[in-house]
């Protein structure tokens, strides 16, 4: 398995369309990084300044939903 550093995890952000820090507490939880690692990403995230605000280059754009709308089309024949 790789190392799990930032740059390994930003590039996770796009599929799974989660936070970088929601997906580092997910490895955590999955015991795939151990408490020390976790913390060391946490540091490394608030030295970047991403605690608050992820960089631009990893913005997911935001979901439309469809399915509702549907199945009100459907429902109601409203359009």
């Amino acid at each position: 398995m790789p190392p799990v550093t930032l740059a390994t995890v930003a590039k996770l952000k796009p599929r799974w369309r989660v936070s970088i820090q929601a997906l580092i507490r997910r490895a955590r939880d999955l015991a795939i990084i151990s408490d020390r690692q976790y913390h060391y990403l946490f540091q490394q995230l608030s030295a970047r300044g991403w605690r608050k605000r992820e960089p631009a280059q990893f913005d997911v754009a935001a979901e439309k939903p469809r399915a509702f709308r549907k199945m009100a089309e459907v429902l109601y024949g409203v359009r």
